[in-house]
């Protein structure tokens, strides 16, 4: 017997800018029979101290501490500590909107599905205009969606992607061994397609109920470690292991993992001009042009003949593709101290 609908689970990692208002705006939430369980994964801030300020006295809100192992053993340790039918992954620097967690429980309980996806509103700050990043109502068999995959990894069928806009269920991944990865970015892209193995039927709806604070370079740089290249090979194993499987033979999923493994390895070179890790001229080239070959040597894997449409729009491209590695080193240190993100 489920002791809550949902668990909302939320790591967190310094962040004692955002935690107040984060908590704030679960606390908002209404009309529903919720847990909400922090995991302050090793905060070297006082994150953990304006959390426990916050929800002092909340039976139903709780903080769990451990020792700093990344975002995905945090969610895990959720997970383990949840008693609710579904599972809600919150992230502390963005909000929900108004009745959210209320209106996700009805959606999900009346299609009667094992994963909830619904739309979201996007900005880069608090006063930046909103976009909203549209999901088409849809319900779809979990075999249906595998062995069409490309249709559900970007786009208003997205599947693919953050957890924050789905809701899942717990029986399932409890029952199924269904575990975030030790990666230190990009483990809940793990997380969807290992659920989505065992996810049979999935509901997607235009309702926008969440509120996220997109990433700038600075924000980037805060996130990203320098051996982002390491965590983005490890990622491209599992994608290969799991949605290549489900698709070996789709030009559709091979342009979309191209995409994203352009978009990541260009992600993991910015990374290399972040002040912080105080790299010399010298090394930080000799470290782009390591990176540059391993994406040059990878990126075949995902070749189908035509260059993704928003790749080949990137000003970048045919220095990733060919072309001395000074050339790309160069527009990277600019934009660096531009401090503007540049586009894939």
């Amino acid at each position: 017997m489920d002791k809550y609908d949902i668990s909302v689970i939320t790591p967190i990692y310094n962040m004692e800018k955002f935690a107040a208002a984060g908590v704030r705006s679960l606390k908002e939430q209404t009309g529903i029979n919720a847990e909400f369980i922090f995991v302050n994964d090793g905060s070297k801030d006082k994150s953990a101290e304006i959390i426990e300020a916050e929800i002092a006295g909340l039976p139903n809100f709780r903080l769990i501490s451990t020792e700093n192992r990344g975002a995905g053993p945090a969610r895990n340790t959720g997970i383990e500590a949840a008693s609710g039918k579904y599972l809600y992954f919150f992230d502390i620097d963005d909000r929900l909107v108004s009745g959210a967690l209320k209106k996700m429980f009805e959606l999900a309980e009346s299609a009667g599905c094992d994963l909830l996806v619904f739309a979201y509103i996007a900005r880069l700050s608090d006063t930046d205009e909103p976009k909203l990043i549209k999901r088409i109502q849809k319900s779809v068999s979990g075999d249906e969606a595998r062995k069409n995959y490309d249709k559900y990894m970007v786009g208003e069928t997205a599947i693919q992607g953050a957890p924050w806009n789905k809701l899942f269920r717990r029986d399932i991944t409890t029952e199924n061994g269904i575990e975030y990865p030790p990666l230190r970015r990009n483990q809940d892209e793990v997380f969807i397609m290992r659920y989505m193995a065992h996810a049979e039927k999935i509901r997607i709806e235009s309702d926008a109920l969440y509120d996220h604070l997109l990433n700038t370079q600075e924000r980037m740089w805060l996130k990203y470690r320098l051996d982002y290249d390491e965590n983005t090979e490890k990622l491209f194993g599992f994608y290969n292991d799991i949605i290549l499987k489900w698709n070996p033979d789709s030009s559709g999923v091979k342009r979309l993992l191209s995409r994203a493994y352009y978009k990541n390895m260009l992600d993991a070179m910015k990374v290399l001009f972040n002040p912080k890790w105080k790299l010399g001229t010298k090394e930080k080239y000799e470290m782009l042009k390591k990176r540059l070959l391993k994406y040059r040597e990878n990126a075949v894997k995902y070749d189908t003949g035509t260059t993704d449409e928003l790749v080949r729009k990137s000003r970048l491209y045919p220095f990733m593709r060919k072309g001395p590695a000074i050339i790309l080193y160069t527009l990277l240190s600019l934009n660096a101290k531009k401090k503007s993100a540049l586009k894939i």
